[in-house]
């Protein structure tokens, strides 16, 4: 139960030096931390924005599954009446397969290619990764490396990305 302010209710919390009384936590709050409330007679709302996440936070626990499922469901349809009133094509839903930056290989043959270059710098600009990204993929931040990074990094060596993994694979 949030706390009442000493303030009769209806009656808006008075500014005092740019400052307003939150409700809820009891602490007098600077009025940029007060969200617009056109509707109240001082133009502010009643409680801190960091109480109002609170309160906001609280009452999405309290809701059942079955009515947050509900309520998906009607923003789902809300924005395919949205689109179809747009004239905009239905959503088509994209397979991971079809997204090339979901697919991910192993580093090892990349690291091994990557060691061996002398200046990363001229390398980070013919291939249009970031130096910071080339460092993470050396020192092995991710077990892993997405497909179009890899590509990215085979094409500026001048290497087909199927050698470098088929070296890897077909030593093991």
């Amino acid at each position: 139960m949030p706390k009442m302010s000493t303030v009769h209710r209806g009656v808006p919390n008075p500014i005092v030096l740019g400052r307003k009384f939150c409700g809820r936590c009891s602490r007098w709050r600077h009025v940029c931390f007060f969200t617009r409330n056109r509707h109240r007679k001082d133009g502010l709302s009643s409680y801190c924005e960091g109480c109002e996440a609170l309160m906001r936070a609280e009452r999405w626990a309290k809701i059942s599954a079955a009515a947050l499922e509900d309520k998906r469901e009607r923003d789902r349809f809300w924005r395919e009446r949205q689109r179809r009133r747009l004239g905009i094509p239905p959503a088509t839903r994209r397979r991971i397969v079809l997204r090339p930056e979901r697919v991910f290989l192993p580093r090892e043959p990349i690291v091994r290619e990557l060691v061996k270059i002398e200046s990363r710098r001229e390398f980070a600009k013919i291939s249009g990764i970031s130096e910071r990204t080339m460092y993470r993929i050396i020192v092995g931040e991710s077990e892993h490396i997405r497909l179009d990074l890899a590509d990215r990094i085979a094409t500026a060596l001048g290497t087909p990305l199927g050698l470098l993994y088929e070296l890897h694979w077909g030593a093991e």
